[in-house]
């Protein structure tokens, strides 16, 4: 998949409603990465990054089995991501193994 193309599906999961993502995954494993890096995030303070990292991770951007970012690692991207907004804890708990 391209980044043209993987950017045009993340748009378009963002747009869907929680509901409709559910209905969209229902035929994979369950997840936990995402709820328990929203609860995370929500400690920290508001902001934009902060903002987009929670789209994303209700997106299942980050997570290993529905996510569709082209890198193919999303815990990397996740990690990468994470430590760019200054929340270099967080990264920790993804090599940790905190989000597996």
């Amino acid at each position: 998949m391209t980044n043209e193309r993987a950017d045009q599906e993340l748009a378009r999961l963002l747009a869907m409603s929680e509901e409709e993502r559910e209905r969209y995954f229902c035929a994979l494993p369950p997840d936990g990465t995402s709820t328990l890096l929203v609860e995370h995030l929500l400690t920290k303070p508001q902001t934009a990054a902060r903002d987009e990292l929670i789209k994303r991770a209700k997106a299942y951007w980050y997570d290993d089995f529905k996510s569709l970012n082209p890198s193919g690692c999303p815990k990397m991207t996740l990690h990468d991501d994470l430590m760019r907004a200054g929340y270099g804890d967080l990264a920790a708990n993804v090599v940790g193994g905190l989000y597996d």
